[in-house]
């Protein structure tokens, strides 16, 4: 259950700093986003490992590499 509502919190912190907006309509579907993205994760088992393998986080960070070049570009 944790990980569910850590990745929750997260997903909701990341919403509102992206958006910067706190009107009740954004909040309420930033809510409803994260909540569905928890959800599919679940149905997914993607939280089922107790913790991410290596190769997820090695790939997360060449990724962000590659879009920070081609956004300078």
């Amino acid at each position: 259950m944790i990980p569910y509502a850590t990745l929750f919190a997260l997903l909701c912190l990341f919403w509102v700093l992206l958006s910067g907006y706190f009107t009740p309509f954004l909040l309420t579907a930033g809510a409803a986003s994260a909540f569905a993205v928890v959800w599919l994760s679940h149905r997914m088992g993607l939280l089922e490992t107790s913790r991410p393998g290596l190769k997820h986080g090695v790939g997360l960070v060449g990724y962000g590499i590659w879009l920070l070049a081609e956004v300078v570009r």
